[in-house]
């Protein structure tokens, strides 16, 4: 099966939704506010049929902000400093080479 990757249109979010709702098993509330976004597919090229997606983030002269990890997720406050420390360390290598470019 040869695959294929495209960028998504608004047409492909019903299927890209699908698929993200399956991946994570419940269906989720997501919303696109981050204009640097970009939605890819992968498309069977045999049959025209969508199987898998991806949200990247793209950019372009600017840096992101370095902002905490937010929301209402965790069952502690332990659980929720540990989730913000893990995001913290597994961003430094990007926010370095960011800043390197």
């Amino acid at each position: 099966m040869p695959l294929k990757i495209h960028p998504c249109t608004t047409a492909d979010m019903p299927r890209v939704f699908e698929i993200l709702s399956l991946a994570f098993g419940r269906r989720h509330i997501y919303i696109d506010t981050d204009p640097c976004a970009r939605f890819i597919k992968a498309v069977d090229e045999e049959t025209g049929t969508i199987v898998a997606q991806a949200k990247w983030i793209v950019y372009r002269d600017t840096i992101p902000p370095e902002g905490e990890l937010e929301g209402e997720f965790w069952e502690s406050e332990e659980e929720r400093e540990f989730a913000r420390l893990l995001c913290r360390e597994y961003l430094i290598p990007r926010r370095k080479a960011i800043r390197e470019i």
